[in-house]
């Protein structure tokens, strides 16, 4: 039997006359028993939709667009990532889970004027609704009856590369766009200067203004406009897709619709995160800014200020995210404002609140927040007395609430702290319950305090494996606590304006792993007043710079200063500004950095790690280790006698598409679908199969239309043989697709795709879980024959999980194979090949008995010259 043979013949009349482009079709001898590959080229051309001269597309927020970028009009295939296909936008995510985007809107060539957008409804199974109210005005921070919320957001120019955040001897420590040219270990290319980065005095985007706040806008010349989305997936919603469309409008032209799909997965986030956060929230800061004065006494100002708080804490907890701070403690007991956040009356629709944590309260409270506790003169016996007394008010009114002393902040007096958290610990009543709390190395807290309960480290001077030593230690102490303060590049994200959109998304997958399990302290989220580095009270609408000194301009670094940082210390932006009355809105309330979106991405996802590590903690290990190979003290040092810098690049992509597909793998894992994904490469022929149950008559929109991949035709295609005719046909859009078929598939967007299977795809019923003798129980491919001839079939392996080859049965209607025999038999009764074949992108690989089928994969296999009337099938177990 001949295994190489190419018919030239019979491939020049299967390739098919193509009018829209030429592909890459790949074919085999009529007689061979070896695939043979024929490469021609596939060309795809993405049409732009925009009715106005707008130009526009969406990412998901955290490959930040600068506002001069005009991606889209350059070129529209680059921009397409894994929430924009070139025409529309896909989403996913759970119940009480909020997802978003990031519609940008380019204006290539002249200005476009009286823009709006509005979008408030999708609609999913049995024409369920994800409805948004209108509102206008200080109703936009009432979150009832509003899980669209519409955003224009403002952007801030970038002056200079911090000096705090993230330190400069090494390149690769400074957020990627913002590096100058480097080789080796991150030494810059001599003769570069703060021009060579490439996001030099660029404007970045951050403050959300609430879309009813700007109604209309322009845009100018070769600029663009981001339109930031949040949808708030309520835990009612019906699993499913959901559709609607974004209108777009600019002055009289007709309004632009952009198709909206979201898929609701079949699980609910948590009300309590699984990752505890605790952010600070300023006092004088916002009184200066809504009432015009740090501590107001007049009681129409204090109410004023006490609202602003409250909606504060009211966007902290939409964004699950913590608060602490705001009004200081009154003796041995939580200001009475407090009453309603930590009972969680104030999260409750009655007080203009709703999503994720209705009805739960704010998680934690520091007492004495940087060390503003009163009786450090009172010695022992006054610890032992306040600290009961706190005590005893949380165990009778808040007892789900985490609380802490805060000692100090960022001290070295270590036998101060050390006799302070010793006092605690000696209190023979319930004060002893008391966690001490400081921020201070790791290191530090663990030899030079060890009755401090939790040392707050902010980076790592030292080798992993002393690090490793002093976290096991506290880990392993039920009354000790790991905790991390802000970040710092390389160990983790930070919160700097310039760093890279996933840096926030870093730090809580770095907090899943590395188990810091008190919470992740953010020092100030209103730091309004640089008093620290003496420039005043900030105009943060104008400003990116937000605390340190500026001295000056620097060839190298831009605009700098003694630790000169962008956004440091500041999450929130005054609705209200009576010191800069210009940029006011009016607000009694806060607005929102796309930061604290960010961090919330990073949350989120935090829960989904949780749950699906319950679930298959092996692959969850293996999903973190991927996507954050080394972080925090992971890093160690290069040198332990002089621990004081570390020469290395971030170890994490920083690609959104690369963390939606690690969401979706662990979404996967947490519904119970063991169907994994699969990675469709860009203009690469794949031969697939598919893994699971779709249902009857699900066309190919049905199952890949969601998946970000483009039109039909011009950005994707797909084929299948038919044995009837030895010939491909195109499967279309609206073709039918089903297990056990083997299926062709290309795609040309410029970037690698994610292909999932439906919510709805069962897993494919087998009671047989391996070898079969009998369809009975195992599923049944039937294959095509030829008189006295080969004739390939190209098959799909129908499950989610590998099997072993060597467990596939045939079965014929003849006496031969009748009961079921192996493929080794069946080839030596000239019925069916034991080879298979499959594509692996550059040529065909051939796999035998001793090898496995994978999940999503298509297979050549021959039947041979002695089949034809004995109707032949495979027969296939469940592993």
């Amino acid at each position: 039997m001949t295994t190489e043979c190419q018919n030239k013949r019979f491939i020049q009349q299967h390739i098919m006359p193509i009018k829209k482009f030429d592909m890459t079709l790949i074919y085999f001898s009529r007689t061979a028993v070896t695939p043979t590959l024929v490469i021609l080229t596939f060309i795809l051309f993405l049409i732009p939709t925009s009715a106005s001269a707008l130009v526009i597309w969406a990412n998901n927020g955290e490959d930040k667009v600068t506002q001069d970028e005009l991606r889209a009009s350059t070129n529209p295939s680059a921009v397409t990532n894994s929430v924009w296909d070139g025409k529309k936008i896909n989403l996913f995510g759970a119940r009480n889970e909020t997802t978003s985007f990031c519609l940008v809107l380019e204006s290539p060539n002249q200005t476009a004027a009286n823009v709006s957008a509005r979008f408030n409804t999708l609609t999913g199974p049995g024409d369920a609704k994800i409805h948004s109210r209108p509102t206008s005005g200080n109703g936009v921070l009432n979150w009832v009856d509003r899980p669209i919320e519409l955003y224009y957001v403002r952007y801030l120019q970038i002056k200079g590369i911090g000096q705090l955040l993230y330190e400069d001897y090494d390149e690769r420590h400074i957020p990627e766009r913002l590096r100058r040219p480097w080789t080796g270990e991150g030494f810059p290319v001599a003769g570069t200067d703060w021009t060579d980065r490439p996001d030099h005095n660029k404007y970045y985007p951050d403050i959300a203004i609430p879309l009813e706040l700007q109604p209309s806008f322009n845009i100018a010349k070769n600029k663009n406009q981001c339109i930031w989305v949040d949808i708030y997936i309520p835990k009612s919603a019906t699993p499913g897709i959901y559709t609607g469309s974004i209108e777009v409008t600019e002055g009289y032209h007709p309004a632009t619709q952009v198709p909206v799909n979201l898929r609701v997965r079949n699980f609910t986030l948590p009300d309590k995160p699984s990752l505890k956060t605790m952010l600070v929230l300023g006092y004088e800061e916002i009184n200066q800014r809504y009432v015009g004065e740090p501590y107001p006494n007049a009681p129409e100002k204090l109410e004023i200020s006490r609202k602003v708080l409250d909606k504060h804490f009211q966007m902290a907890h939409r964004h699950r995210i913590s608060l602490i701070g705001g009004e200081e403690d009154a003796t041995d007991q939580p200001n009475a404002n407090w009453g309603p956040r930590l009972s969680g009356q104030l999260f409750t629709p009655a007080q203009g609140y709703d999503g994720p944590g209705v009805g739960l309260g704010n998680r934690i409270y520091s007492i004495g927040l940087y060390s503003k506790w009163t009786w450090k003169d009172e010695g022992e016996a006054g610890m032992h007395g306040h600290t009961n007394a706190w005590v005893n008010w949380f165990d009778s009114n808040a007892s789900d609430t985490d609380y802490f002393l805060y000692l100090i902040d960022e001290s070295d007096n270590f036998p101060q702290i050390e006799q302070w958290a010793s006092w605690i610990n000696s209190n023979p009543g319930p004060g002893k319950k008391m966690p001490s709390f400081a921020t201070m190395d790791i290191l530090d807290g663990v030899d030079k305090t060890p009755s401090l309960d939790i040392p707050c480290a902010a980076n790592y001077h030292a080798t992993t494996l002393m690090v490793n030593a002093a976290a096991q230690q506290l880990s392993g102490n039920p009354d000790k606590h790991l905790c991390q303060y802000n970040g710092l590049r390389p160990y983790t994200g930070s919160f700097a304006t310039e760093d890279d959109g996933v840096a926030l998304r870093v730090i809580a997958w770095s907090q899943f792993k590395k188990k810091i399990d008190f919470n992740w302290f953010y020092w100030a989220s209103t730091y309004y007043d640089n008093y620290q580095g003496g420039t005043g009270q900030t105009d943060v609408f104008n400003s990116a710079f937000t605390f340190g000194a500026i001295s000056g301009y620097d060839s190298v670094a831009g605009e700098t200063g003694w630790n000169y940082s962008n956004g440091d210390g500041v999450l929130f932006y005054p609705g209200t500004d009576k010191i800069y009355p210009a940029e006011s809105y009016g607000l009694d309330g806060p607005i929102a950095s796309l930061r604290l979106k960010h961090w919330r991405r990073g949350i989120q996802d935090g829960d989904y790690l949780t749950l699906a590590a319950a679930i298959n903690p092996d692959a969850v290990n293996a999903i973190v280790q991927r996507m954050i190979p080394t972080v925090l003290w992971e890093y160690g040092v290069d040198e332990p006698t002089d621990p004081s810098y570390i020469r290395t690049d971030i170890s994490w992509s920083t690609d959104p598409d690369k963390w939606e597909t690690a969401r979706t793998e662990l979404a996967n894992i947490i519904e119970g679908n063991s169907v994994p994904t699969y990675s469709l490469a860009h203009n690469q022929w794949h031969q697939i199969s598919l893994p699971c149950n779709p249902g009857t008559n699900k066309t190919a929109a049905d199952i890949f239309g969601d998946d970000g991949l483009g039109d039909y035709g011009s950005s994707w295609a797909m084929w299948s043989y038919e044995t009837s005719t030895n010939r491909y046909k195109e499967v279309g859009i609206d073709g039918t697709l089903k297990q056990g078929i083997g299926y062709w598939i290309i795609q040309n967007s410029g970037d690698t795709k994610t292909l999932n299977m439906p919510l709805s795809c069962a897993p494919t019923t087998t009671s047989q879980p391996q070898a079969c003798a009998s369809d009975q129980g195992c599923y049944k491919i039937s294959l095509g024959t030829r008189t006295n001839a080969v004739q390939w079939n190209m098959i799909g392996y129908p499950h989610a999980n590998t099997s072993s080859i060597d467990n596939t049965r045939v079965t014929t209607r003849s006496d031969e194979c009748k009961n079921g025999c192996t493929l080794n038999i069946a080839e030596r009764k000239n019925i069916i090949s034991e080879q298979l074949w499959t594509y692996n992108g550059t040529d065909y690989t051939m796999l035998k008995t001793n090898d496995k089928y994978d999940p999503w994969t298509g297979y050549w296999l021959a039947t041979l010259e002695d089949s034809d009337g004995k109707i032949p099938s495979l027969l296939l177990g469940g592993r």
